[in-house]
């Protein structure tokens, strides 16, 4: 008895008294919560909630009265009891919906149904051959159109298949597509700039502008980046801003080239490619990306400390240092367009005034 005693006394006694009330509590509160949600259960909906979830929540393309209508009218869930709610039903039927991308349905405490919806965002407008016309968002999957709301978004032309369910040359084709229209989107001067992007053969693109020239053959959509810092130097640039109706075509779709053709070469059905032009540009780009990391270094210079930037008068800093370029380019006969106009002139941008011809 006595060496019964000692074990007992050897017990940690106030540990398990702790654990013991903690179980206790525990099974207190599911059965709380329980009799709670069956409480809860036999409620009534009192309403429809509806929270809409979209980068622009002024174009909304499913609207509340839409999404409330559709919930009435299939399962006539308010003034229904809670526990008759399909939830689940109820959620699939939204997302039945192509503008839907997702849908969560909820009851809360105050028995209101909520549903919280996620709509897609369309990066795409798309022509088929066939003469019909959707959207499509970075999932490749199709929108239709509004018939109040129009998507400012890049548009492509000439688009091969109009079937649901696209082969493989048509699903990589598509997703050129979304990569060439996201790097429009992202730059506000092309969004700007680019009235329609065709689709040609062998999933190659042609890019058409507002202002009719240049076209841009923008080949397949590899070497993004790169295509569009050749052309961001290009229509960026105070050099070529008064040559714009010099070049009717641009072609980027080789490495390490930009190729200009002349619009009366063109018109004269013997095209000349311009020898230089891509190093010309180049030599452009270097420029500007050269003036960003000076002006970066001033930025964080001290307050106490003057900033030291390099020069950049009219053209000069811009201008590629190639002499056979310069020589070219000296030699065109448009003199506002020489390097020597645009380095004497005070004012970048400003074409020069040319005299009119005398009269004999």
């Amino acid at each position: 008895f006595c060496s019964k005693m000692k074990v007992m006394r050897k017990l940690p006694w106030k540990k398990i008294i702790i654990r013991t009330c903690c179980v206790l509590m525990g099974i207190g509160v599911m059965v709380i919560l329980g009799a709670a949600m069956i409480s809860q259960s036999r409620e009534s909906c009192k309403g429809i909630r509806v929270t809409i979830e979209s980068p622009n929540i002024k174009m909304l393309f499913v609207n509340e009265q839409e999404i409330k209508a559709m919930l009435d009218s299939t399962f006539a869930a308010q003034g229904k009891t809670i526990s008759q709610l399909p939830l689940r039903s109820m959620e699939m039927l939204l997302e039945r919906n192509p503008w839907i991308a997702e849908a969560e349905i909820y009851v809360d405490n105050n028995q209101i149904l909520q549903a919280q919806i996620r709509e897609r965002v369309p990066v795409a407008r798309l022509f088929t051959l066939q003469e019909n016309s959707f959207y499509i968002d970075s999932s490749g999957v199709r929108l239709p159109l509004s018939d109040q709301l129009t998507a400012h978004v890049p548009v492509f032309t000439d688009f091969p298949s109009d079937n649901q369910v696209l082969s493989a040359p048509d699903s990589a084709l598509m997703a050129d597509i979304i990569s060439i229209s996201q790097f429009l989107a992202a730059d506000s001067l092309w969004m700007a700039l680019v009235s329609q992007v065709s689709i040609l053969p062998g999933n190659q693109f042609e890019m058409y502008l507002l202002t009719g020239t240049p076209t841009i053959q923008l080949g397949d959509a590899s070497h993004l980046s790169e295509k569009f810092k050749k052309l961001n130097a290009y229509f960026r640039s105070d050099y070529f801003k008064m040559g714009y109706g010099k070049y009717a075509r641009i072609n980027v779709q080789y490495r390490n080239q930009l190729i200009g053709i002349k619009a009366d070469s063109i018109r004269s059905r013997n095209p000349i490619d311009s020898a230089g032009f891509y190093r010309a540009v180049e030599g452009i780009a270097r420029g500007m990306d050269q003036m960003n990391s000076a002006i970066n270094a001033a930025a964080s210079t001290p307050a106490n400390q003057p900033a030291i930037l390099p020069p950049i008068g009219p053209g000069k800093a811009l201008i590629s240092k190639d002499k056979n370029i310069e020589k070219s380019y000296n030699k065109t006969p448009d003199s506002a367009l020489s390097k020597k106009a645009l380095l004497n002139n005070p004012k970048s941008g400003q074409k020069t005034q040319m005299n009119p011809p005398k009269k004999k």
